[in-house]
């Protein structure tokens, strides 16, 4: 994950046309969902909801033709790159059925894995 801190400030940029940038604003969501998920468990887990955030990987659902770059530089290598939609479910199965799944942690490759960036592992802003 992209190392973007999670200030407010760094939330406030994103409402400003000047320093807005789309793959900041992506960032941000993406921890912006993890947070959620350490948080919708602490507060229901006890009630017996499991949260878990996940990452599916890179996978060829089509979003990635609406960046320009991609149509050309992507297209010839998105079948070794990209995982099948078959594929980019398995992390969401392991969560969803796994045993050993631990509701309010982060799952990658259908493991547990630890934030690249430190500012997602915050229980304090979650």
């Amino acid at each position: 994950m992209w190392q973007v801190s999670c200030s407010p400030e760094t939330y406030a940029e994103q409402l400003n046309q000047q320093t807005y940038t789309p793959w900041h604003a992506y960032a941000l969501s993406k921890i912006a969902n993890i947070y959620f998920t350490i948080e919708l468990q602490h507060r229901y887990g006890s009630q017996g909801l499991q949260a878990y955030a996940l990452h599916p990987g890179v996978v060829n659902t089509g979003l990635q033709r609406h960046v320009a770059i991609s149509q050309w530089i992507n297209a010839p290598f998105q079948s070794l790159l990209f995982k099948t939609q078959l594929e980019g479910t398995q992390t969401n199965l392991v969560c969803a059925v796994s045993d050993q799944a631990v509701p309010g942690k982060y799952y990658a490759d259908c493991r547990e894995e630890t934030f690249a960036n430190p500012h997602a592992d915050d229980a304090e802003r979650a």
